[in-house]
């Protein structure tokens, strides 16, 4: 009986969206997902640390994410450290249709010509202190 009812759940629970059968098939192999950038709160009572990740918009905010695209630290007090980014995984995560939370919009439209300009730059070679015997 109780295997009755679950069936009966689980064909009940998409009967109120609207569009065709394949959208259903497509929830119920887990092939819909919507990705979204937002924080992930880590840190102690008065001392609050974020990650900003992609994660699956149906996780909870602590929950299992996708990737790590960057860290957001309120309580330095210079505001230029405060955020670090990856931003050729921020711009490939918003290519494919990923959606910034709006404190995550507001980051990184203040930071990320920061982070391009860095990644842009070559990274220069550490100067030779020690040359080689020949």
């Amino acid at each position: 009986m109780l295997g009755r009812i679950v069936r009966t759940t689980i064909d009940t629970r998409f009967s109120f969206n609207r569009g065709s059968s394949n959208r259903v098939q497509e929830v119920q192999k887990g092939g819909l997902v919507a990705v979204r950038i937002r924080m992930m709160m880590l840190g102690r009572k008065h001392r609050p640390y974020f990650r900003i990740v992609a994660i699956d918009s149906r996780q909870p905010r602590d929950g299992r994410i996708i990737e790590e695209l960057g860290t957001y630290d309120p309580m330095i007090k210079d505001t230029d450290l405060r955020v670090t980014l990856k931003p050729a995984r921020v711009k490939y995560w918003m290519g494919v249709g990923a959606k910034p939370s709006e404190r995550v919009a507001v980051l990184f439209k203040k930071y990320m010509a920061k982070f391009e300009q860095q990644a842009a730059q070559p990274a220069t070679p550490p100067a030779e202190a020690s040359a080689s015997p020949a």
